[in-house]
């Protein structure tokens, strides 16, 4: 497969970023009374900040206190908005502009960073437009995009060999989403990696918010400590397999501090460490107890995370073709990670990485109630390996290689991170 000369690729880019940004314009909805909705966990932390300079009271119900319930560097984000530009029409503008400039640089940056994974310009291109056509949610209110395009540069840094780089943005994964160390950590193992630097820097990060965490909550919690709220809603008798279905049971309206008063006048009267403790132990106690209904919630939401339906299979009549596409280019997407694994026109060094947040980075939520943004941060690589399948499918043998770029780059065209 040819490559785009070199010259067009800023331009292209340029075009995929101003595609994205229409595709989903952060001004839609504008108007001189609009304000930054106060009604997610980490908007609420950024609020208290704001008002009190403090890390707390992240639910709507009542106020709890210091937490650790949200990972910081998100909150820290909207914070900062909001002293620049308040919490009115111009703090709303930036925080939804924020997420679809996260998404669209995904886009953008696609044709260049796919020479990373072993793929042609041409193939990231194919990736991006890909993305464009599934249209992402811009979940402004939650760091999903603002990850994504993190994952997407330390998964290219980490195969370019630029340890400082990787190094850093696997440090900035640590405050912004943990849940990308998982993946990181597994394939530096898998490679034999040998530098203290990959291994320390996101660890080392994390002691002085664990310090933070000891003196503001009374644990050595690493970056977060909500696991046992979030089991607690994810398992019990009245839960379903996705959020939205237990919203419309009522089931998480009784469960969750951020809506029900009286559970979170428990997480302020026992504080957030032992009242994740003690929810922890009634959400494992319920699937000790429920070995049946507990193998089946996973298993659907296993489904859910890969082919998402809010309202469950009912969901798939009414879904629109949006939707019906990213279902079709996750298939897509399992077919070119199991050629790249197979040795066809990859870099095996990509492979392990792409499949090692495949298999692991989903893992956690499998267990947790089913929400479509949960999978945000690793859309890219399903674009990006479902382009490269197409590409196959299309050459006129599927089973004959796509032509590696060299691994280093010093064609106009490239960018450099480090």
């Amino acid at each position: 497969m040819r490559e785009i000369p070199p010259r067009w690729l800023p331009w292209i880019a340029l075009i995929l970023f101003i595609a994205g940004a229409f595709n989903d314009p952060p001004w839609r909805g504008y108007s001189p009374a609009a304000e930054i909705p106060i009604e997610t966990e980490p908007i609420r932390v950024a609020l208290s900040l704001l008002q009190n300079g403090a890390f707390a009271d992240p639910f709507a119900a009542l106020p709890t206190g210091p937490t650790a319930h949200c990972a910081p560097a998100f909150p820290l984000i909207v914070f900062v908005l909001m002293k620049l530009l308040g919490t009115g029409s111009a703090g709303w503008l930036a925080l939804r502009s924020l997420a679809t400039a996260a998404l669209s640089l995904q886009f953008a940056l696609l044709p260049y960073l796919a020479r990373a994974f072993g793929y042609s310009s041409v193939v990231g291109i194919l990736a991006a437009v890909l993305g464009i056509l599934t249209k992402p949610g811009k979940e402004e209110r939650w760091e999903a995009n603002l990850a994504g395009l993190l994952c997407l540069l330390l998964a290219a840094a980490a195969l370019r060999s630029w340890t400082r780089t990787t190094a850093a943005l696997a440090s900035l994964a640590t405050y912004l989403q943990p849940v990308l160390l998982l993946p990181y950590f597994a394939w530096l193992l898998y490679t034999k990696r040998k530098s203290l630097l990959l291994w320390l820097a996101p660890l080392l990060v994390a002691v002085p918010w664990m310090i933070r965490n000891q003196s503001a909550i009374g644990s050595l919690a690493f970056i977060r400590d909500n696991l046992g709220i979030e089991l607690n809603i994810s398992f019990n008798d009245c839960t379903p397999a996705t959020f939205d279905q237990s919203a419309a049971a009522n089931c998480i309206q009784r469960l969750h501090p951020n809506s029900a008063a009286s559970e979170a006048a428990e997480v302020r009267d026992l504080g957030e460490v032992r009242y994740n403790q003690t929810r922890q132990q009634q959400a494992l106690a319920w699937i000790r107890n429920n070995p049946s209904a507990t193998i089946s919630l996973i298993a659907q939401r296993a489904w859910y995370f890969w082919f998402p339906s809010s309202s469950g299979l009912s969901g798939y009549a009414t879904q629109r073709p949006r939707t019906w596409l990213l279902h079709l280019i996750t298939l897509l997407s399992f077919l070119g990670l199991w050629w790249a694994r197979s040795g066809a026109g990859k870099q095996p060094a990509a492979a392990s990485l792409l499949s090692s947040f495949y298999l692991l980075f989903p893992l956690i939520y499998y267990a947790l109630l089913s929400v479509p943004r949960y999978r945000n941060p690793i859309l890219w690589i399903t674009w990006l390996l479902a382009a490269s399948a197409l590409a196959r499918l299309f050459s006129g043998n599927p089973h004959s290689p796509i032509p590696v770029p060299p691994r280093q780059s010093n064609h106009p065209g490239h960018i450099p991170l480090q």
